[in-house]
């Protein structure tokens, strides 16, 4: 089982045990601190997995280890103080302002591993200007969220100033894929594989190596 799936699954059984003890919970019982920590807890696994999945998917593809690991090792970070602040240090005010600045950097990192992921050796100088952007922003607006934590900032135009940055990062994010549309690529081209009886597993992986560099594959038998 590959690791995107196993996350996704991971995610998927978690939210569905979230979704269980909430309804135990409204149909039979009381809402208590136990039952709080155990959504709080199912809650943070789904979280966990999905913001680590890009990075783990690069990591499987043996692709951009750097980005790939800062991804998942923040997402995993957030996760087990997560966990913490849940079970043992419930009142640690020092405690919930490092999982709130782990989360903002740990959303960064999932969303430059998202474009990472995207990324096409066939893309243009555009598209690749976009992302940089684009990952640059994602690091700026966690250093202010960050800041905005351990800071307490209440100016109303620092919030304005970050908000705004937040939709400047949405528009670079779309922006790469309306690039690719409009001609941000070069030509695609395309590899045909013909496949005997043989180690399906290694067809499979070069044909997702081969689609992560902007080729379309054909598979013949």
């Amino acid at each position: 089982m590959n690791a995107r799936r196993l996350l996704l699954l991971i995610a998927i059984a978690s939210l569905a045990l979230s979704a269980g003890v909430a309804i135990l919970i409204l149909l039979f019982g009381d809402f208590g601190e136990t039952e709080g920590r155990i959504l709080g807890t199912t809650f943070s696994i789904s979280a966990a997995s999905l913001l680590a999945l890009p990075g783990a998917i690069l990591l499987e593809r043996g692709d951009r280890t750097i980005v790939s690991t800062v991804n998942v090792g923040l997402a995993a970070a957030a996760f087990v103080l997560a966990l913490a602040l849940l079970w043992i240090w419930q009142d640690g005010e020092a405690l919930a302002r490092l999982l709130g600045s782990t989360i903002a950097a740990a959303a960064a990192g999932t969303q430059v591993a998202a474009l990472t992921l995207r990324l096409r050796t066939s893309d243009r100088e555009s598209v690749r200007r976009a992302y940089l952007a684009a990952c640059a922003l994602a690091v700026v607006l966690a250093v202010m969220a960050i800041i905005a934590i351990w800071a307490e900032i209440s100016s109303e135009g620092y919030y304005r100033v970050l908000g705004a940055l937040a939709v400047l990062d949405l528009f670079l994010v779309v922006l790469q894929s309306l690039l690719r549309r409009l001609g941000g690529t070069g030509g695609t081209r395309e590899v045909r594989i013909v496949v005997d009886d043989g180690d399906h597993d290694a067809v499979a992986d070069a044909v997702q190596r081969l689609q992560a560099a902007g080729l379309r594959v054909r598979v013949e038998r």
